[in-house]
């Protein structure tokens, strides 16, 4: 997935909620958080929150629409952080699932990571608690 960012760009890691509304607004923008919400079936508050304070997304206008809700689109800097130029460069079907198929890899990994580490920490505990018996059993 890293190669598809652009290494000058200095953010804070972006969580999976955070990607996902993300590209929701990259292809559908300007959007109301209600529709986000309803395309990802979860409230998205914080995230927004959160991406309007890391300056990827920004207020476009309001919605024609009763309550007048706030429309959302990506920002030059979203852009700029996937070394973009603009919304026609964003990745089509075809490289979308390229980069699901990085994004995969990653997850594979870290994934592969976490088990050694449970594996090592189950090694320990079946260690220690054998320890534990053969002193019960001496005693």
């Amino acid at each position: 997935m890293k190669r598809f960012f652009n290494p000058e760009m200095k953010l804070k890691k972006l969580s999976r909620s955070a990607m996902e509304t993300l590209a929701i607004i990259a292809y559908k923008g300007p959007i109301t958080k209600a529709e986000i919400e309803q395309i990802r079936s979860v409230g998205v508050d914080k995230t927004m929150s959160n991406l309007l304070e890391r300056k990827l997304i920004y207020i476009s206008g309001r919605k024609k629409t009763a309550g007048t809700p706030n429309l959302y689109e990506v920002t030059d800097d979203f852009y700029s952080y996937l070394n973009i130029r603009g919304k026609q460069e964003l990745p089509g079907n075809e490289q979308f699932q390229k980069i699901e198929l990085l994004y995969k890899e990653d997850e594979k990994e870290e994934n592969e990571d976490t088990k050694e580490g449970e594996k090592l920490n189950s090694e320990e505990d079946s260690e220690l608690k054998a320890k534990e018996e053969i002193k019960k059993i001496k005693e």
